[in-house]
């Protein structure tokens, strides 16, 4: 987003289909990238509800305390099969998929393991 000039402002909202570190890593450093930039507006997290605690436990162990900044960080938990609303005119429902149907044997206390695919929609 860096390279590609993206404008931190325009991003409202973020949605995480799973933990890998190829879709979660880059959290902390946007967040630090839009605290730096003075950024006022609102933004919205998105993840399965199984993974709200493990999600707060990973920013704030990268020394993100959402409630300490100049504009609100929510974190909202959504269920499977249950339509969320982003605006009035763009909506998703997640469905449980297999990609990390192997993860669910280990045994990491107060870890969950869940992976979303999306169907969007859009007027």
């Amino acid at each position: 987003m860096l390279h590609q000039n993206v404008d931190h402002n325009l991003i409202d909202k973020i949605i995480i289909s799973h933990f890998h570190s190829d879709h979660l890593a880059g959290l902390p450093s946007l967040l630090t990238q839009m605290i730096i930039a003075k950024r006022r507006k609102a933004i919205e997290i998105y993840t399965h509800k199984s993974l709200l605690k493990t999600l707060i436990r990973f920013l704030e162990s990268s020394f993100l305390f959402i409630d300490k900044y100049d504009f609100e960080i929510k974190i909202t938990g959504f269920e499977n099969d249950k339509e969320i609303n982003l605006s009035d005119e763009l909506k998703f429902i997640s469905k449980q998929n297999s990609h990390i149907t192997n993860k669910r044997n280990v045994d990491i206390k107060d870890l969950e393991f869940m992976s979303v695919s999306f169907f969007v929609q859009g007027k």
